[in-house]
């Protein structure tokens, strides 16, 4: 019994490194997709048919609920509350001029959209709920975290090499916006938004692991201040405002020791005025 539990234990750890590394290998396309999924929807089913294997070869069924996700867990009857009303409220309906979108097909289509979006909210708990079970030792955790800051780092060139190279020689790779007068990059995944949002985990990461000093994480300083560095560059680049935002606000929370209740105040005042004023000020240039 205890081969047994320590064998799906390590297969456990094993496909949480997948996840992670799969994580950073998707796309809005077909270029990157086995049978119209991601790497990371494969994954995550080896980790449904990986948890019914533990539970046939243990002879058990252990779940339970987890504090940590309790909000997700509201969210969640939140998400079945409003399809439920979609279905049978005519004024919850979709409009007619969604159809018209070229991603409205398929499990994207507006009468299946509402649907698809739950399961895959549920999938996404059920990932959540197997790594905090799964990655509950230190050892463990180093492993992951070691893949998890590697692969931010790598992740993060290619968005770089798009600066660089449409900057400097006028060659386009990858996805590449042009708004107005502004350029904004998507690296490989697609929309700079779900570009900056990746950015945005390995961002918070990195810090964390330069400013704490732990003998968890082991990475040299000045190697994760260069790429901490490039990060910021690319979600520039990104010009997402939502992400950045969010990352001000986060901050801020996060600093909220540090800084006296003025200066948490004035920089709250400042994140809801600047996009305000920058948006008129666009506004009243392109009317």
């Amino acid at each position: 019994m205890h081969s047994i539990t320590s064998y799906t234990s390590n297969a456990h750890t094993n496909v949480v490194v997948m996840y992670v590394i799969a994580m950073f290998i998707t796309s809005d396309d077909a270029s990157l997709r086995i049978l119209s999924m991601t790497l990371y929807n494969i994954v995550t089913f080896i980790m449904i048919g990986l948890t019914f294997t533990s539970v046939i070869l243990s002879g058990k069924l252990s779940f339970r609920l987890l504090p940590e996700l309790k909000w997700l867990y509201l969210t969640l009857i939140w998400i079945v509350i409003s399809l439920v009303a979609s279905k049978v409220m005519d004024s919850k309906t979709m409009l007619d001029e969604v159809y018209n979108y070229q991603w409205a097909t398929g499990v994207n289509s507006p009468e299946l959209r509402g649907i698809s979006f739950t399961v895959r909210f549920i999938l996404s708990l059920f990932v959540i709920q197997f790594i905090i079970s799964s990655i509950n030792t230190r050892e463990k955790y180093v492993t992951v975290m070691k893949y998890f800051l590697w692969m931010v780092c790598i992740f993060a060139l290619f968005p770089l090499l798009q600066i660089i190279l449409i900057s400097i020689f006028n060659i386009e790779i990858g996805n590449i916006y042009y708004e107005r007068s502004a350029i904004r990059i998507g690296g490989y995944v697609g929309e700079p938004s779900v570009l900056a949002g990746m950015l945005c985990c390995g961002l918070f990461s990195i810090v964390a692991t330069i400013l704490f000093k732990n003998n968890i994480i082991s990475f040299n300083k000045h190697f994760l201040m260069v790429f901490l560095g490039i990060i910021i560059i690319d979600l520039y680049m990104t010009s997402s405002t939502s992400i950045i935002t969010a990352i001000m606000l986060s901050v801020i929370i996060f600093a909220r020791k540090y800084l006296s209740k003025k200066s948490i105040i004035l920089a709250i005042i400042l994140i809801i005025t600047l996009p305000i004023l920058a948006g008129w000020m666009l506004y009243d240039k392109y009317k």
